[in-house]
């Protein structure tokens, strides 16, 4: 397993800890963008703390020691069933949310992003591990573009 990959993961997770976000509001009317902030870093702080748990978990049945990194096919089975399905859930959640009508556009970037990047990471699972293009990257950047502090930090 890339040893970028398993750091970038732990680091993520750990400045996540950091944020304590709540959420609040309604998803039948559209959220202020403060509140679309607030709710959407509520759902990836949740999904970050779902890796997290996750992969506690992993290592605990699998032995592997505080520092001790997964070999290659543990980190595919980490993306496969821990990591990726968390975006995913994320990424539907987000969905759900009902942002400002001026917002409308860039969340739905940031979903259809973060959904596209699962497929293709499930498809090839090599992609999070190899070469320098994350498939999570545009969500990343769209994320941040929009001012959530706690999503496209992982």
């Amino acid at each position: 397993m890339s040893r970028r990959f398993v750091a970038m993961l732990i680091v993520g997770v750990a400045a996540l800890a950091v944020f304590a976000v709540g959420c609040g509001g309604s998803d039948e009317e559209p959220l202020t963008k403060a509140e679309m902030i607030k709710q959407g870093d509520a759902i990836c702080k949740e999904a970050a703390n779902g890796i997290a748990a996750g992969y506690k978990t992993f290592a605990k049945e699998k032995g592997l020691k505080k520092e001790e990194f997964p070999d290659k096919e543990q980190g595919y089975e980490i993306a496969e069933d821990i990591y990726l399905p968390a975006y995913q859930v994320q990424a539907e959640k987000l969905g759900e949310l009902t942002p400002p009508s001026e917002s409308e556009d860039q969340i739905e970037a940031i979903v259809t992003s973060t959904e596209d990047a699962v497929v293709k990471a499930n498809a090839n699972l090599k992609l999070l591990f190899e070469g320098d293009k994350n498939p999570f990257e545009e969500s990343r950047k769209l994320s941040k573009a929009y001012g959530f502090k706690v999503c496209g930090t992982l």
